[in-house]
């Protein structure tokens, strides 16, 4: 599920990555690619540590808290480094980048997690792969609710 919300980002975002931030065109494959394991990694991480509020609070539509801002700061921080040492974009170039396309991979995400009650994790479950092969982070999201 989250290649198809890649696939929505890069739809909404290739453009303006490459006319306004100056994205190269030819990166922009390894970009999105880069974005969506980043992505899956940081929430992944947050999950196990216990963060599952945190990660329903950031793809809500409600105010985020101070969790859901550094979730998303350490999304934006994680993207930039992995964009310099994966894609060879320069500091500048993969600050722009980043904070330009995280906004609106929230925004995608959130609208599919808003189609369930606030208390049902199973899109976010679904999206980054938290079942059973995520190393028992299925049940966890499980007994959160439970």
């Amino acid at each position: 599920m989250l290649d198809s919300i890649l696939k929505g980002l890069a739809s909404e975002t290739s453009q303006d990555l490459v006319s306004k931030i100056g994205v190269p065109t030819e990166k922009l494959d390894d970009l999105f690619k880069v974005t969506g394991e980043v992505a899956q990694d940081e929430i992944k991480n947050q999950v196990s540590k216990g963060g599952l509020d945190t990660v329903m609070n950031l793809f809500s539509n409600g105010a985020n808290n101070s969790f859901a801002d550094g979730l998303q700061n350490n999304l934006v921080n994680n993207l930039v480094s992995s964009f310099i040492s994966k894609l060879g974009l320069s500091k500048e170039l993969s600050n722009k980048a980043a904070t330009f396309i995280v906004p609106t991979l929230i925004g995608l995400i959130t609208k599919e997690n808003e189609k369930t009650p606030s208390s049902d994790a199973s899109p976010l479950t679904n999206i980054f792969s938290l079942g059973d092969k995520g190393g028992g982070l299925g049940n966890m999201v499980k007994g959160f609710f439970n």
